[in-house]
C-alpha cells in the first residue's frame, strides 16, 4: 500500500496491520484493552496516543495512525466498552474513561505522550491531562462537538445528519459495526454522560501546550467556542483544516499528522520527556476505581 493513500482506499477491516499497524491486547484492571500500535519509540520525539469519539472504535483512526507511525510511536486504544476492548462492569463517564486510559498507559509502560482526541475523545484527553498532571506532553483537540452553542442532543443529531455526506463513505459501515458491538444502551448512556461533562471548566487548569484543530467543513463544531477555549488555555493555539470534517483523522489524516508533528517539534519541554523515556520511568498514577466495579 502506498503512503498517503486516500482514506476511502484504506483496508479498514484489516487496518493495514500487516504493513504498519498491529493489534495489541493488554489486561487493565480486569478488562482486556485493545489498541492499534505503530511506529517506533524515539528519545527525541514524544509518543502520540489517539483517542476515539463516541459510539465508534479506534478503527477510523487508522489512517492518521499510519501517517504518524512513519515519524514516531503511535497508539490508538479502544476505550473499554467500545471496539475490540472488553466491557467494564459499569458504563464509564468521561473521567472514568480518563482513568481507564491512564491505567492502560501504565500497563503499556508509556510514561507520557501527546494526547490527540477527536470529538468525545477530546474530552477524555482534557480530563486525563488535568487529573493526571505529567502524563500529557501536549494536547491536540479536534472535533469539539459537545460544547458552545451547539451543545444539546437534538442539535447534535441534526448536525450529524448534515455531516453524513461530507465524510468518507468507509466511515459509516465502521460506525454501524461499532455501534452494534457497543450496544445501544451503552452508546446512549455514554452520550448522556459526555453531554454532562463540562470540559470548559477544566480548560484553565491545563498546563501543557494545547492545539485545537477545527475542520472548516465540520457542522458539529462551533468555531466561536473553539476560539473561546483557545483564549482560556494558558498555552493554546488554533489551526483550521479547510477540507476537514468531523472525523478529521479519517478525512484529512495527512494534514492532521503534519499539524501534530509540527506541534510536537515545538514542545518546549520535549527534552524532559525524552530524558524520562530514556530512564524508563513507569507511570505513577493509577485509576481511582477498578473497571470491574
Amino acid at each position: 500500500m502506498p503512503l498517503h493513500c486516500p482514506p476511502h482506499l484504506y483496508n479498514h477491516d484489516k487496518d493495514v496491520t500487516t504493513d504498519t499497524l498491529r493489534h495489541v491486547r493488554t489486561p487493565v484492571n480486569g478488562v482486556l484493552v485493545h489498541a492499534r500500535i505503530g511506529g517506533t519509540p524515539a528519545a527525541d520525539r514524544p509518543a502520540v496516543i489517539l483517542l476515539h469519539g463516541l459510539s465508534i472504535s479506534s478503527r477510523y483512526l487508522a489512517p492518521l495512525a499510519i501517517e504518524l507511525a512513519e515519524w514516531t510511536y503511535v497508539a490508538a486504544p479502544d476505550i473499554p466498552g467500545f471496539g475490540l476492548s472488553g466491557k467494564p462492569g459499569r458504563i464509564l463517564d468521561i473521567p472514568g474513561m480518563a482513568d481507564a486510559m491512564v491505567g492502560w498507559m501504565g500497563a503499556m509502560e508509556i510514561p507520557h505522550a501527546i494526547l490527540d482526541g477527536n470529538s468525545a475523545g477530546s474530552q477524555v484527553a482534557v480530563n486525563l491531562a488535568v487529573r493526571y498532571p505529567g502524563r500529557a506532553a501536549g494536547l491536540v483537540l479536534t472535533g469539539l462537538a459537545l460544547g458552545g452553542q451547539r451543545r444539546g442532543v437534538w442539535s447534535q443529531l441534526g448536525r450529524a445528519v448534515v455531516d453524513v455526506p461530507r465524510e468518507p463513505l468507509a466511515l459509516w459501515p465502521m460506525q454501524a459495526r461499532d455501534f452494534i458491538a457497543a450496544g445501544p444502551r451503552r452508546v446512549v448512556r455514554t452520550l448522556q454522560l459526555a453531554m454532562n461533562d463540562r470540559m470548559e471548566e477544566l480548560i484553565p487548569e491545563i498546563t501543557v501546550p494545547t492545539l485545537v484543530v477545527e475542520g472548516a467543513r465540520d457542522p458539529m463544531d462551533d468555531p466561536e467556542w473553539n476560539r473561546t477555549l483557545v483564549a482560556a488555555l494558558p498555552r493554546g493555539r488554533l489551526a483550521t483544516v479547510p477540507r476537514g470534517t468531523h472525523a478529521l483523522p479519517m478525512s484529512e489524516p495527512r494534514e492532521l499528522a503534519r499539524l501534530i508533528q509540527e506541534f510536537a517539534l515545538d514542545l518546549e519541554d520535549l527534552p524532559a520527556h525524552a530524558a524520562a523515556a530514556d530512564a524508563g520511568l513507569k507511570p505513577g498514577a493509577k485509576p481511582t476505581k477498578s473497571l470491574r466495579d
